[in-house]
């Protein structure tokens, strides 16, 4: 019914997206069917860029991309097709080409919601100095927890005589354990690259 459907209107899109769901991800004609349905429609990001998705998934990072790029062609601010884009230059480690992606797409965002935007340096600062304090916050958290943990639990008071505290006094000094000191925390540093990090903060 469905190739008879296309017999009869060839640019009828839904019938080919139906076709490959039924032929299902093994059928060596997914990726022909796919790709006419992109040539269908020409200024629609989404169809590109399901396409992308759908070479991604084969391993296909290069072909992917490539029509990641075709979908932001047609719309500069498809916010799918960008992450999709930025995903695949990590996965191929061009992180220059990474960070240039999504510096770019803050400006654009900045720019259409008619805020002022920065040099590329001014946000690498602020990245810089926002990574230090999480880092010193997770340390003092770290420091604070140790610190106050004996002193949030509440003693007891007993009624006991003097003799008898003196008594559990000696009998605790005998049996008394010695703990080695406790040693400084290390703060955590982030490691990963810089550019790597801007992106994480950009699109997770």
């Amino acid at each position: 019914m469905l190739i008879r459907c296309l017999t009869l209107e060839p640019s009828f899109t839904p019938a080919y997206i139906e076709l490959a769901k039924l032929r299902g991800p093994n059928d060596p004609t997914i990726d022909s069917l796919l790709k006419k349905v992109v040539e269908l429609n020409p200024t629609d990001p989404h169809f590109a860029t399901t396409f992308g998705h759908w070479m991604f998934k084969k391993h296909n990072h290069h072909t992917a991309l490539l029509f990641y790029w075709k979908a932001l062609r047609v719309s500069g601010y498809h916010q799918e097709a960008i992450i999709s884009a930025a995903k695949v230059l990590r996965q191929m480690g061009q992180e220059c080409r990474l960070f240039q992606l999504i510096t770019r797409w803050q400006l654009m965002l900045k720019i259409r919601n008619g805020e002022h935007y920065l040099s590329t340096h001014i946000y690498l600062m602020g990245w810089h100095l926002k990574s230090e304090l999480n880092s010193k916050a997770r340390a003092y958290d770290a420091n604070s927890y140790f610190d106050g943990a004996c002193a949030s639990t509440p003693c007891k008071v007993e009624n006991t005589s003097a003799e008898d505290k003196w008594r559990k006094n000696e009998t605790s000094r005998k049996g008394k354990k010695t703990y080695a000191p406790r040693k400084n925390i290390e703060k955590v540093t982030p490691t990963t690259d810089l550019k790597l990090h801007h992106l994480v903060d950009s699109i997770l």
